[in-house]
């Protein structure tokens, strides 16, 4: 009973650590990593009192989380074989090491998943894990408030600030006119509401569900206010990948929306319904994509008003003209992230089947870099002075460059499993709890897909926790059906 009672709050603490994510002391525990997220304590600690001795003493795994152990299989395999590539130097870069905290970091996500999906057994620990979840999300969004208006007021930030900073990060860096709450950088504030927050405050106020009795006008609610407060963080980060994230999830909501209006506008305008079925139905998809595009073109302008500095060059990509496409990606603030890709790619394509292993894929990145990078600062910066290897900078090129095809089709097929577990949550369950965590798990696969062409990393734990959510929900409510029909079996019998 002790135990049970110290790993729920060892989960409750793991929750409430997660806006943290370059905390110093775990920084420096694995080699001054940026990327030291402080929920990894608690999750340390759970891993040897609670998710060893429930593998030990069920003797199984999550069956939809096969495909995720087949590419960790396949990512070690990978690692193992590029042993036999011969390796470009860089300076006195280890590849063991690099091996090692690759894999490290790997183990740490699925533990983050698998501690996610075994901590959910019932839909009083959901709640309860949704309850710890909202609180990091609402310390995360009175940070970037308070960031905002410091800065909007003052027009700098105040020695304190950087000092608690500098205490709760690996850097005491703040922005300027941006906010980054406790995380690294302001796009790493976007990533973790993209892909943790914000699809659960998306989907719950979507479908007008909440935990809380609570209800503020008789109609909102704390999800309701949770998500402004999280929209507005989102924003205030000026994240273009963040935006550009957060708008795909909207367009797939307008899309469902549209959907259902679809048959109500035909039938609804006498123009309409004189029109063959065919026809109309070109016509009104036609109009719903311009619509998109239209708010798409809003969300640019704001950009531009709001912070015209940083985001004034996101208006050149409605004019490449003659431009080659690095010269073009040049013009927008584009350009490094495109060769950090590209590279990563040619690297894939020289070890198509299993990559050059887990971790290995920086020390190709100079051999097969496009040319263009050599006019960089940023990269030129990255070459000849920083010791560290440079990242793929995007989560789907860096798989392919060191699983290769083989890791790659595992992932992808672990997000697949993911995308029909939760489509059946949302359509099948007869709780309107689960039916909502299973359009969460659909939003965060949509998130997940558009913030892995700016993060490249295993450690950070949002999209774990997330999925984890949901497998956790999917177990348990497959339980609950099996008792069911069990016990209708037993009366009939």
């Amino acid at each position: 009973m002790k135990l049970t009672r110290i790993n729920n709050w060892l989960w409750a603490m793991l929750l409430l650590f997660l806006p943290f994510t370059s905390f110093p002391l775990i920084g420096k525990l694995f080699g001054g990593s940026y990327v030291a997220p402080l929920s990894v304590i608690p999750l340390i600690l759970l891993t040897f009192t609670f998710l060893i001795p429930l593998f030990v003493k069920e003797k199984s795994l999550p069956k939809e989380a096969m495909p995720l152990f087949l590419f960790f299989g396949f990512g070690v395999l990978a690692t193992l074989i590029s042993n036999f590539i011969i390796f470009p130097s860089h300076r006195d870069t280890s590849v063991f090491r690099n091996n090692l905290e690759a894999i490290t970091t790997l183990i740490a996500g699925v533990a983050f998943y698998l501690a996610a999906s075994y901590s959910v057994s019932d839909e009083r620990q959901l709640k309860k894990s949704l309850h710890w979840i909202n609180i990091g999300g609402a310390f995360i969004i009175v940070l970037c408030f308070l960031q905002f208006f410091v800065w909007k007021f003052l027009g700098y930030y105040p020695d304190s600030l950087f000092g608690i900073q500098g205490f709760l990060t690996m850097s005491n860096k703040l922005y300027e006119h941006r906010v980054t709450a406790v995380a690294l950088e302001p796009s790493w504030v976007a990533h973790q509401l993209n892909l943790l927050y914000l699809p659960l405050w998306v989907a719950f106020s979507f479908k007008r569900v909440s935990i809380y009795k609570t209800l503020f006008l008789k109609k909102i609610s704390i999800e309701n206010i949770l998500l402004a407060g999280g929209l507005f963080s989102l924003f205030a980060t000026f994240s273009r990948i963040g935006w550009l994230t957060f708008l795909a999830l909207l367009s797939y909501l307008f899309f469902r929306w549209a959907n259902r209006k679809k048959l109500w506008v035909k039938n609804r305008f006498v123009f309409f319904q004189k029109i063959p079925a065919g026809l109309f139905a070109l016509m009104y998809w036609v109009s719903i994509i311009f619509i998109i595009v239209l708010l798409g073109c809003c969300a640019v302008m704001a950009m531009r008003v709001f912070d015209s500095k940083r985001m004034a060059s996101v208006f050149a990509f409605l004019a490449p003209g003659s431009l080659s496409l690095l010269a073009w990606a040049n013009k927008i603030e584009m350009a490094e992230r495109f060769i950090y890709w590209g590279a990563a790619f040619y690297t894939f394509l020289a070890f198509p089947i299993f990559g050059v292993g887990l971790g290995n894929a920086g020390f190709f990145f100079e051999s097969h870099m496009h040319s263009f990078g050599y006019g960089s600062p940023e990269i030129m910066q990255k070459l000849l002075f920083d010791s560290s290897l440079v990242n793929a900078k995007n989560f789907w090129m860096r798989i392919l460059a060191e699983t290769g095809l083989m890791g790659f089709v595992c992932f992808v097929s672990w997000l697949y499993v993911h995308l029909k577990m939760s489509m059946k949550l949302e359509k099948s369950s007869a709780n309107r709890l689960s039916e909502t965590l299973g359009l969460a798990g659909i939003l965060l696969l949509i998130t997940f897909i558009f913030e892995g062409l700016s993060m490249d990393t295993f450690a950070l734990p949002y999209f774990w926790i997330c999925f984890g959510l949901v497998l956790g929900v999917k177990r348990y409510t497959n339980f609950q059906e099996e008792s069911e029909t069990k016990n209708k079996r037993l009366i009939a019998g």
